[in-house]
């Protein structure tokens, strides 16, 4: 098969490339997907080897003992590693079904808001105004802000960093505690993973990623920067 991966840490330096790679061999509980789409890990979020950890496709394979799926079944998810190739293999307790009108690109990223919108409904509780990463953040934040920035405490880095003076009226009211940093969301269960598809078919959030890339446009394409949403496709 077909993959992406980066011979070193995948930093803003590092340089990915295709090779051909071993189909992964499915374990017991678990499943092989063709993959469709995969989220492409951020600046300093890639080590060595065949990146991605979320991904949207299709059950090629069943593991030993694996149940509540069939081949077939167009799922998304998490796996440990490797979500950016042809095929990749996942616990099945970490995949739920895709809705037909999800699109496979918006279904790779799905995973990663598991935890971001539990903890958005929490930050709104307490009177707070979530904003997602994604497309066209500087116009989110000023429309959830229209009375203007006070300050802005990054611990996000080198992604959104740019965005920051001019919106809190300069660098002086912009503090940044900690260096450039991936996101890191725990893996999402089958349930979780499935309250977020029905959030999703609810209409409660929309997924827009930022970029699609096929393998070698990925293998290209400088890492993204936090907080931007990158899709890879590995069939085009």
């Amino acid at each position: 098969m077909r993959a992406l991966e980066y011979p070193g840490p995948g930093g803003a330096a590092c340089t990915a490339r295709t090779v051909e790679a071993v189909v992964p061999r499915p374990g017991p509980g678990q499943v092989l997907v063709r993959v469709e789409a995969a989220g492409l890990p951020p600046v300093g979020g890639t080590p060595a080897g065949v990146p991605g950890t979320e991904f949207a496709g299709v059950v090629v394979q069943l593991g030993p003992g694996t149940y509540g799926l069939e081949v077939g079944d167009e799922v998304l998810g998490h796996c440990p590693s490797g979500a950016c190739a042809e095929y990749a293999a996942a616990d099945a307790d970490r995949v739920a079904h895709r809705p037909a009108a999800l699109p496979w690109a918006e279904a790779a990223l799905l995973p990663v808001t598991a935890a971001g919108v539990r903890e958005h409904a929490a930050l709104r509780e307490s009177g707070a105004v979530p904003i997602g990463y994604g497309a066209q953040l500087a116009e989110r934040v000023r429309a959830a802000a229209p009375q203007g920035v006070d300050a802005v405490l990054d611990a996000v880095g080198a992604g959104t960093a740019p965005l920051w003076p001019e919106l809190a009226g300069g660098p002086e009211r912009v503090a940044s505690p900690v260096p450039p940093v991936g996101r890191t969301v725990g893996a999402a269960e089958s349930a979780e993973l499935g309250e977020m598809v029905e959030l999703w078919e609810e209409g409660a959030f929309r997924l827009v990623p930022d970029t699609v890339l096929g393998l070698e446009e990925a293998a290209a394409h400088r890492p993204p920067g936090a907080g931007t949403l990158a899709v890879v496709v590995p069939r085009t």
